[in-house]
This record gives C-alpha cells, sequence and structure tokens, in this order.
C-alpha cells in the first residue's frame, strides 16, 4: 500500500461502540474502496487520552474495522 494513498485517523482516548463510531467506519470505507477517490486504504491509530489517560477501543469497534478492511494500531504510551 502507498503511504500516500491511505487515509489515516487518530482517536485519542476508548472509542465506545455507538453509532456515530460505526457511521465513521462505515464512510472510511466506503472511501478506501472508491477508486475515484484515491484513497487505497484505511488505517485507525488509537492513542492515550492526555486528559484521562485511557486508551483502545470497544472490541466491537475493533471487529467492525476488521470487517470492514480496515487496519487500526494502538499506540501504548
Amino acid at each position: 500500500m502507498d503511504i500516500d494513498s491511505v487515509a489515516h485517523e487518530v482517536k485519542s482516548c476508548y472509542v465506545k461502540y455507538q453509532s456515530s463510531i460505526t457511521r465513521q467506519i462505515e464512510k472510511d470505507a466506503i472511501l478506501a474502496s472508491t477508486e475515484a477517490t484515491g484513497i487505497n486504504g484505511a488505517v485507525w491509530h488509537l492513542v492515550a487520552s492526555d486528559r484521562s489517560g485511557t486508551i483502545g477501543a470497544d472490541p466491537c469497534v475493533l471487529d467492525l474495522l476488521g470487517e470492514n478492511g480496515i487496519t487500526y494500531v494502538i499506540h501504548l504510551p
């Protein structure tokens, strides 16, 4: 995958499973799979929140990312 053609999303807290997140995952999957966008993939980066110290995501979120072909990376502090 060409790094220049990958969409990156950064979440800086524990990501809860909720409708706004599922919609964003669906939109990112469509963006990454539509040739006209020039985007060949998507990666979500999960980083620790400075405020709460939380990191990661609900297992349902991680499953949904995988089902939609979106890679995720958990960046430990």
